[in-house]
């Protein structure tokens, strides 16, 4: 658990040398009783309750439940030697140990021994009830389509919107990352790529420019488990992995969050499967700290299914089970794509309940905390710009018609 910069020199603290350099490392002040001169009669005492409470902020930092039941009394201060000999006092607290022995410094790793980002740290938008859309799927709009649709997504009370930019173009959606922020609605940009491959140019120099703008959330590749995704290759971790891993430390070394996934369920490959093989990938790669702030891209499309099966909406817990099992710990996931289509007006209603079933649950207390949202694909393809009619009959606004689920949005 301890690296070789976490080790004491025992022989100088006993030998009567400069303390200075142990006092500092275990976080003494000048004022505590470790400085240089003083008899060693009860030094080794103090020193294991300096050592002791190093070990005990590094599993707070890392294990909080754990330290909070060890030491479940704050009032029970004193010396560790009356801890010691009056097995019916409580355990004195890590601040009562600190307390006893002058130690007034920090070790410096309470809020930082794993890096781990927790889950109520990622930013969320104010107000936030879940809600996402999925932008026009074009890499740019015009400033018309982009005022009509924000403020359309605004009226339904959308907290999220996932977007495409061109790979690291800066200025194409600089309008639209601040009309959305301008609305209290939080941008997911998804880095759009032909496939998986490295990401031509400067992905960091982008990252900082979008940051800058608003975009915390940085979606790094699409679907890998999908052929179409793979430029007709069967789906292969290690290629993914080979993209993802430098893309990932641009992105955080620039200030956003990086998006693993989005994995389709209906792949090729096994989404579960390839999540499990790709965290396992990181891991003998020596790169699994990436995750520590990264998210889990989702697309938890629903169709007809019931809102608590797991082959649609619900799918997040089987991804929650497959990273207990392989990370320890659950992601983050943002919801970038889902919904239910209407090929017929008989399906309308029917889509209208589930969607907004969806958004129901998203918004509850019976909504794990790491759901962060859920988001409908997709708001708009011809009537904002979209070239590609394969899109236009699962638009929410299509040309001379506007599906009933925005009207039921609107109204709360």
């Amino acid at each position: 658990m301890f690296s070789s910069s976490d080790r004491y020199d025992l022989t100088s603290l006993l030998s009567g040398q400069s303390l200075s350099g142990a006092t500092s490392l275990l976080g003494a002040s000048s004022a505590s009783p470790l400085t240089a001169g003083q008899d060693t009669s009860g030094l080794f005492q103090m020193l294991l309750a300096q050592m002791l409470i190093k070990l005990l902020d590094r599993l707070e930092a890392q294990v909080p439940s754990m330290t909070s039941n060890l030491f479940a009394s704050d009032a029970a201060s004193g010396a560790l030697t009356n801890a010691a000999t009056t097995t019916t006092s409580p355990t004195p607290s890590v601040s009562a140990i600190r307390s006893a022995y002058g130690v007034t410094g920090s070790t410096g790793v309470e809020a930082s021994a794993t890096g781990v980002k927790a889950i109520a740290d990622f930013p969320r938008p104010a107000g936030d009830n879940g809600r996402g859309l999925h932008w026009i799927p074009t890499v740019s709009q015009s400033a018309d389509a982009v005022d009509r649709f924000v403020a359309e997504a605004k009226a339904m009370n959308i907290k999220w919107v996932t977007f495409l930019n061109e790979g690291t173009n800066i200025g194409a959606n600089d309008y639209l990352v601040k009309q959305l922020t301008a609305a209290g609605i939080e941008p997911v940009m998804r880095v759009y790529t032909e496939g998986v491959k490295t990401i031509d140019g400067d992905l960091g120099a982008t990252v900082k420019h979008f940051k800058a703008l608003g975009v915390d959330y940085f979606q790094l590749y699409n679907e890998p488990n999908h052929v179409v995704e793979n430029a007709g290759q069967a789906p292969s971790v290690d290629r993914y992995l080979d993209a993802w891993i430098p893309a990932a430390k641009a992105v955080i070394a620039n200030g956003g969050l990086p998006g693993f996934g989005a994995l389709g369920p209906a792949g090729e490959a096994d989404d579960l499967q390839f999540l499990a093989d790709s965290v396992e990938g990181l891991k003998a790669r020596g790169e699994v700290d990436l995750l520590d702030t990264a998210w889990l891209a989702i697309h938890n499309y629903q169709g007809d299914l019931a809102l608590d099966d797991v082959r649609g909406y619900s799918r997040y817990s089987a991804y929650a089970d497959v990273l207990r099992e392989t990370l320890g710990r659950v992601l983050p996931m943002v919801s970038t794509e889902g919904g239910g289509f209407v090929r017929t007006e008989s399906d309308e209603a029917r889509r209208t309940q589930a969607v907004l079933g969806a958004y129901q649950h998203v918004a509850s207390a019976g909504a794990p905390d790491y759901l962060f949202n859920y988001t409908y694909w997709v708001i708009a393809n011809a009537e904002g710009g979209g070239h590609d009619p394969a899109w236009e009959w699962q638009a929410l606004f299509q040309n001379g018609h506007t599906s009933d689920l925005v009207e039921a949005l609107k109204r709360g």
